[in-house]
């Protein structure tokens, strides 16, 4: 028995030490075909200083690109995938003397189609073209590094379905655009570069009043009617907007003096005590559009359209201007003089309205954009003093009373105990009836 589990200990051994031999084999043969595909290794030429194809020129400093002459921030994440694509070229086989000798160059490097790529290391330039395909040889092509002809394969994967025979002529297409993109394209146009934490904003646009907001404590300055509360959500989202800004391009040289009107500004509290301004022009130059310029760079921002509304959000944009009421089953009691009307609306796949008066024959069409109104958001809130509006029924909900109003081109909800009115625009509510009696009628 002793005997027995001697061997049995060896043979664990044996077989330990002979996978890890077989792992440690597979592991190097890994090593050395991945060694044997790379094109071109920058660390073994003193490391890549810039790297140069059409009219683009990416320069690394330290662990970071710029783009161009004037060394404007280049978008990390565009530079990672260019080097993805790079990366995805796999050497297949150097061709021998004998082999470039029977080649014919023009054919294999045509001048009007080959990709030329440059980089520039500690010794020196190295030049990669990227020719023809070889039309036998679905996504593979005839490259040069230096004098050095090879033959490569584009690993990277097409994103959509192709035939066969067309694999070869759709990555070198997808090569050329790549390799062709204009400098600017490479920019980084994001506001903020760098993880900011916000801690406050000061809004200052022509729209509406000054006003503050503090997102550590989720409150505004001026701050709520005493019966409001806020929209957490609202704080978070436009936080988040704002951080992850990007702009649609960057103009590196700009002129203040050709800045056209001011529009907004945004003044930001960081959690390490900066400040931070950023500020909306109505147009540069000859150019219309949303332009802005940061504090945090000394470049010309050019907004893409609808992303200016960043700048123009109103103080009760932060609060919570719906009626709190439940949006899946809501029963309500309508009243108008001595007609009073009690039932629930219900929301799901069918909106339904479930009263106990079979004499009613509720129109749904009508009580559904009701329904979105009571448990939608309004567009503003404004208390009582000097409000003009015509009385058209009451709603009750529980304990709570309200008056369903109408003014100039809104709908009212007057929540008198509170004294505030909440405003609505007819337009978002298209042909909602003002009279109470209009709900109810012939059955649909």
């Amino acid at each position: 028995m002793k005997r027995n589990l001697i061997l049995l200990a060896i043979l664990v051994v044996l077989l330990s030490v002979t996978w890890l031999i077989s792992e440690h084999g597979e592991e190097n043969h890994r090593h050395e075909v991945a060694k044997d595909e790379m094109v071109f290794d920058p660390k073994a030429q003193g490391g890549l200083q810039s790297l140069r194809f059409g009219k683009t020129e990416l320069h690394l400093k330290g662990d970071q690109f710029f783009v161009g002459d004037k060394l404007v921030p280049a978008n990390p994440y565009k530079v990672e995938e260019l080097f993805v694509t790079l990366d995805a070229l796999a050497a297949i086989r150097k061709l021998s003397k004998e082999e470039v000798a029977k080649l014919d160059l023009q054919l294999a490097f045509p001048q009007s189609e080959t990709i030329n790529i440059s980089f520039q290391t500690a010794k020196g330039i190295t030049l990669f073209k990227i020719g023809a395909p070889i039309a036998t040889s679905p996504g593979r092509f005839y490259a040069m590094l230096g004098d050095q002809v090879m033959i490569v394969h584009d690993r990277k994967p097409l994103p959509m379905a192709y035939q066969e025979d067309n694999e070869a002529d759709l990555k070198f297409q997808r090569l050329q655009t790549i390799f062709s993109i204009a400098p600017d394209f490479f920019y980084d146009t994001r506001l903020f570069k760098e993880p900011v934490t916000v801690l406050g904003a000061n809004f200052d646009n022509p729209r509406f009043k000054k006003f503050s907001v503090n997102f550590s404590k989720l409150i505004t300055e001026p701050k709520t009617y005493s019966s409001l509360g806020y929209d957490q959500k609202e704080f978070s989202a436009w936080l988040q907007t704002l951080i992850s800004l990007e702009a649609a391009t960057v103009l590196p040289d700009y002129d203040p003096k050709l800045l056209k009107k001011l529009r907004a500004q945004l003044k930001l509290k960081t959690k390490d005590s900066k400040q931070v301004e950023l500020s909306l022009f109505s147009g540069y130059g000859s150019l219309k559009g949303d332009f802005v310029i940061s504090s945090l760079s000394p470049y010309l921002f050019e907004l893409a359209d609808n992303q200016a509304g960043l700048f123009f959000q109103s103080l009760q944009d932060f609060w919570n201007l719906t009626l709190n009421l439940p949006s899946d089953q809501l029963p309500l009691v309508f009243s108008s003089g001595s007609r009073k009307v009690e039932l629930t609306l219900k929301t799901g796949k069918v909106f339904e309205v479930v009263t106990s008066d079979s004499s009613l024959s509720p129109k749904r069409q009508y009580l559904a954009v009701l329904f979105n109104l009571l448990t939608g958001r309004a567009r503003y809130v404004s208390d009582l003093i000097d409000l003009k509006y015509k009385e058209s029924f009451i709603i009750k909900y529980g304990n709570r009373s309200f008056l369903f109003a109408t003014a100039a081109d809104e709908w009212l909800i007057i929540d008198s105990a509170n004294k505030l009115a909440y405003h609505y625009l007819r337009r978002d509510y298209p042909d909602l009836p003002a009279k109470l009696e209009d709900y109810f009628g012939s059955p649909e």
